[in-house]
Parts: structure tokens; C-alpha cells; sequence
């Protein structure tokens, strides 16, 4: 017993390395595209740089060709399924529900200094510049990012409702925003205890329409079984349009036959 055991704990370790060492030569092959400008739609990381420098954080003495970029992140999104049974049996963490989103993101360092982040997008067996972001969400993202262990986060985005790290620190998760006037203050606050699944079910509202879960904007989670309501509706209008036709139907020809009864009467 104790052999298999010791097997299964050692056989989920290689998984667990395996899966790691994966995500981790992905988001290498990625950078080292980034690095040697071979990515497709390179261009579209120099060309807002040199078009829009100053909505870049880009310096009249930076020198465009020093650029780098910094360790990646795979992003990941809210797996529905998995979430709503997470909310319904009172879960608090969050990791188990979460899948890759298929998008990466990269800090942008020129002159030795983080200015803004590439998203890259997944392209079938390659990788293509989806856009660079800039503002005050790519400036916290570029300080989490420099704060933080890699191997204990993962960068989380679901539409504009949540946007930040998901921190795990001896089994505990903590949730980073980006989305905030005080980033160092959110980094630092690592005491504050947090209930992940349901911070996430406070900030999206999830329905259940016809076997599939939407995520959408909205406090809390809701679970509609079906969407079949405005079908039934539609159906109900129809028979009873069509009841109507048929009384009227058989009004008219019972007011016919009448008429016709009458008129034999009088023809007697």
C-alpha cells in the first residue's frame, strides 16, 4: 500500500513538472521570437512606439533599438462550468477553474526601462502581436509583474470585469487588481484574507443558457436552466391566434348555416 503511494505522489510530481516546464518553454519560444523580431505582426509593436511615443512612455532620449521584453505571462480566463459549481459548494479557491485563454503577455523594456505590454495571441501553431497596451492598467500590470514570483502567479482577464494576479502563497490565494489608483499599497496588503471564488462571483454575473454558461457584467451569479421562455412565449401567441381563427371560423360558418336553415323556411 505504502509503495503505491509513494508512486502516485511521485508520478503527480513529474506531471506537475512537466506541465510547468511547458508553460515555461512556451512563454520562452514566444520572448525569444519577440526577441530576434521574428513573431508575425512584429511591426505592430514598433510602429504606436515610434507613431505615438509619448501615449508609450517613450522618452525623447530612448533609443528604440535597445528594446527587450521582459518574463511572460499566460493569461487565463474563468472556466464557466467549473466556477458556477465552485459558487454553489461554497469553494474559495479559484485556481481549479481557471483555463488558458490562449493570449500571453509580455513587458516591453526599452532604454533598461518596462514602458508598456505586448499581447500575443496563439495562431495555430505560431504566435502573432495581437496589439500593446499602454495607460495606468500596463504601468500596474509592469510593477506586479516586477514584484512578484512567476512560478506562484497567473495573470487572470475576463473581458473588462477582472483584470489582475492571482496570487497562491503556502495553499493561500490572494487577488491582485490591476484596476486601482494605489498599486504598491495592493501588492503589499498580503494579510488580507480572501475569499477568490466569490470576490470573482461579485464581479461577474454567470447564466446558463441552453447547456452553455455567459459571463457577462453585474453582482453576483444567477442560474437560468434553460432559455427556452421566449420559444414558449412565441408558441403560446401562435395557438392562441390560431384558437381565435378557428372560433371565428366556425362562427362565421355556423352563422351560414343558420342563414341557409332560414331561408328553406321561408322558401316553404
Amino acid at each position: 500500500m505504502k509503495k503505491i503511494i509513494i508512486l502516485s505522489l511521485f508520478l503527480l510530481f513529474i506531471f506537475n513538472i512537466s506541465v510547468f516546464a511547458d508553460g515555461t518553454s512556451e512563454l520562452g519560444k514566444i520572448k525569444e521570437l519577440l526577441e530576434n523580431k521574428t513573431i508575425e505582426n512584429y511591426e505592430t509593436i514598433i510602429a504606436p512606439l515610434k507613431g505615438a511615443p509619448e501615449d508609450f512612455n517613450i522618452k525623447p532620449d530612448d533609443d528604440l533599438s535597445t528594446i527587450r521584453f521582459g518574463e511572460g505571462f499566460k493569461c487565463y480566463e474563468i472556466d464557466d462550468d467549473k466556477f458556477l459549481k465552485a459558487v454553489k459548494n461554497g469553494v474559495d479557491k479559484v485556481t481549479e477553474c481557471l483555463k488558458p485563454s490562449g493570449t500571453y503577455y509580455f513587458p516591453i523594456i526599452v532604454s533598461e526601462r518596462p514602458v508598456d505590454v505586448v499581447e500575443i495571441v496563439k495562431k495555430g501553431d505560431g504566435y502573432r502581436v495581437l496589439c500593446v497596451h499602454a495607460g495606468s492598467l500596463a504601468d500596474n500590470f509592469v510593477k506586479v509583474a516586477e514584484a512578484l514570483e512567476f512560478k506562484n502567479v497567473k495573470y487572470v482577464k475576463v473581458r473588462n470585469d477582472i483584470d489582475g494576479f492571482l496570487v497562491t502563497e503556502n495553499g493561500v490565494e490572494r487577488y491582485i487588481e490591476l484596476d486601482v489608483a494605489d498599486i504598491e499599497a495592493e501588492i503589499a496588503n498580503k494579510d488580507e484574507k480572501q475569499n477568490v471564488v466569490q470576490l470573482f462571483n461579485e464581479k461577474l454575473e454567470v447564466t446558463q443558457n441552453d447547456g452553455q454558461m455567459l459571463i457577462g457584467g453585474g453582482g453576483g451569479i444567477t442560474e437560468q436552466k434553460n432559455n427556452k421562455m421566449p420559444i414558449i412565449a412565441v408558441v403560446f401567441v401562435l395557438v392562441a391566434v390560431a384558437v381565435i381563427l378557428v372560433i371565428i371560423f366556425l362562427k362565421k360558418n355556423i352563422s351560414g348555416i343558420k342563414l341557409l336553415k332560414n331561408i328553406n323556411i321561408l322558401r316553404f
